[in-house]
């Protein structure tokens, strides 16, 4: 759980810090942030779905239909967050574009790559 926990605070406080290094705005260098730790959590969701050996199986992502709505449920509300400029207001929020979602999504897949080959290791 440690490990989890570090490596997800090093991709989202990496990701606020280096949009801030870019010259990003508050507002935008915290969605950056709060986008990479909602996502972050839902890889998260899809690995802990076995407890051992892959979690790339065709049973992880079809046994569950719930976990899906959950998922669109959780993405649309960040999306709405994100974009609406009501609750960007509220929430101190600003708009970010492809390339940032292109970094959040590389850091989830990259963490997921992290936490299979740690469990790899850790089953052996």
């Amino acid at each position: 759980m440690a490990f989890v926990g570090g490596l997800f605070f090093t991709l989202v406080y990496g990701s606020y810090s280096l949009a801030v290094a870019y010259d990003y705005s508050h507002a935008q260098a915290s969605t950056i942030a709060m986008n990479m730790l909602v996502l972050l959590e839902v890889y998260y969701l899809f690995f802990s779905r076995n407890l051992y050996g892959s979690t790339l199986t065709r049973q992880t992502f079809v046994a569950t239909p719930a976990l899906w709505v959950t998922v669109l449920l959780v993405m649309s509300c960040q999306l709405f967050i994100t974009y609406v400029p009501l609750l960007q207001t509220a929430f101190g929020t600003a708009t970010i574009g492809w390339m940032e979602w292109g970094l959040i999504l590389f850091a989830g897949a990259l963490a997921y790559l992290i936490m299979s080959i740690k469990r790899h290791i850790d089953e052996r």
